[in-house]
């Protein structure tokens, strides 16, 4: 379906394949493929988060997991379902589950995740994949410094924000993603990481 749509947007609207080689056109349908399939679980994610009045919380833990993840990579699920699916769990359920327990985070605990974070930020990022793995060292340094500088600033405005809620929202997100570059998590969803 969206390879028909891409061709479409592609070919019919835009006139792309007059102007760009086989191989480029190629690349061009298959990035809006993927471009038109996450807009869908975006617009899932957040369509649901709307139905159960969550989307402050979805929109919190989503982006902070998202600023790190650009660069720091990690876990895939095997399936745009699969995918779809814990999305959801981990953006709208989990968050609520937080908030309705009431967690907060003292100072000390949360230096002390912050302490293990940027460790392990420091250590597993980036994390490449079956299909994206990473080997150019230079290309590896700079991910792994973009990483660590975006997780340090982010942790940074969790600590002095005055609203509890929002601290362990965002270490919630912050977690999340550091959990996925973690090569135990890989072993732990059966999959292989490109680490080296």
């Amino acid at each position: 379906m969206y390879h028909s749509i891409s061709l479409f947007i592609l070919r019919k609207k835009l006139n792309c394949d007059h102007f760009l080689s086989t191989e480029e056109f190629a690349y061009a349908v298959y990035n809006l493929e993927m471009l038109l399939i996450n807009l869908e679980k975006v617009i899932t994610i957040y369509l649901f988060s709307y139905i159960f009045l969550t989307i402050q919380t979805t929109l919190i833990v989503h982006l902070s997991y998202f600023l790190i993840r650009l660069f720091a990579g990690g876990w895939h699920a095997q399936s745009s379902k699969g995918c779809t699916l814990s999305s959801i769990f981990i953006f709208m359920l989990l968050p609520n589950l937080v908030q309705s327990l009431q967690v907060t985070v003292n100072t000390s605990l949360f230096i002390i995740l912050a302490m293990g974070i940027c460790a392990t930020i420091w250590t597993y990022a980036p994390a490449g994949t079956e299909k994206r793995t990473i080997t150019d060292a230079v290309l590896r340094r700079k991910l792994k410094q973009k990483s660590l500088f975006v997780t340090c600033l982010l942790l940074v405005f969790a600590y002095v924000t005055p609203v509890a809620d929002l601290r362990t929202l965002m270490l919630l997100g912050i977690g999340i993603e550091t959990m996925t570059i973690h090569p135990c998590f890989y072993q732990l969803m059966k999959r292989g990481n490109k680490n080296d």
